[in-house]
């Protein structure tokens, strides 16, 4: 990510600026940066997920991003310690639209940074690869879980990986219960499948056998009718 896309992707907080609470039913508070800008100008500061840099004399903030922050030390700025706006739930007032979207794309951004360190861990601790076609053969468990129906009750099947933060400790493992399979593949994501074919391809690749939960392996159901038609299509 290039600076000036940095600065794209921030709101300007030169000055003063006007800023709501999200905790407080919107309450409005006044910000002034002009001192920051005086005194740290070629620098950034980060709290609370948000970074807040000056650059050329005018201050910006924008939710934290491991791209973004990697463009600001490309770019020569240096990090130090100041006020960050925006950083204790609160939101620009003119610029609220804008900043939501950057908060969400901000997040998803935080997906792909799991998932890039959890190839690398693999690749450093030897937990190889499956096969496309092994993999078209499993179930990945979405992103925020999938709702299930088990005995009369609705619940949720969550991934058993934080797919935020990489999950060392269970990364590269597998368990079986009542038919099914269920791995920790090596980006980050919880798969399963029926029975248990694939428990000798996922130790040809370095998996160790652990003690996780197997979801679907009693009596759950899908409540979803297309996640369920894709469940039901794997043999």
């Amino acid at each position: 990510m290039e600076l000036k896309k940095m600065v794209r992707d921030s709101v300007r907080v030169s000055g003063v600026v006007a800023a709501c609470s999200s905790r407080h039913g919107g309450r409005e508070s006044v910000i002034d940066m002009t001192d920051v800008v005086r005194m740290f100008d070629g620098s950034y500061a980060i709290n609370n997920s948000t970074v807040c840099f000056v650059f050329n004399g005018e201050a910006y903030a924008t939710p934290y991003t491991r791209a973004g922050v990697a463009a600001l030390v490309e770019a020569g700025l240096s990090e130090e310690r100041f006020y960050v706006p925006f950083s204790n739930g609160s939101y620009p007032k003119q610029d609220r639209v804008k900043w939501e979207r950057l908060r969400k794309e901000a997040r998803n951004s935080y997906y792909g940074d799991c998932e890039a360190d959890s190839l690398q861990w693999c690749d450093e601790h030897g937990v190889g690869s499956l096969s496309d076609a092994d993999l078209k053969r499993c179930f990945k468990i979405p992103r925020g879980g999938v709702a299930v129906r088990s005995r009369g009750h609705e619940g949720m099947i969550c991934p058993i990986a934080d797919e935020m933060h990489i999950s060392r400790n269970v990364l590269g493992y597998y368990s079986m219960n009542n038919g099914r399979t269920v791995f920790i593949y090596r980006d980050g994501h919880t798969y399963v499948t029926k029975g248990y074919w694939v428990i000798d391809k996922l130790k040809k690749a370095g998996y160790q056998r652990g003690s996780l939960f197997v979801p679907f392996s009693n009596g759950e159901q899908i409540v979803d009718p297309l996640l369920a038609a894709k469940w039901e299509s794997i043999w």
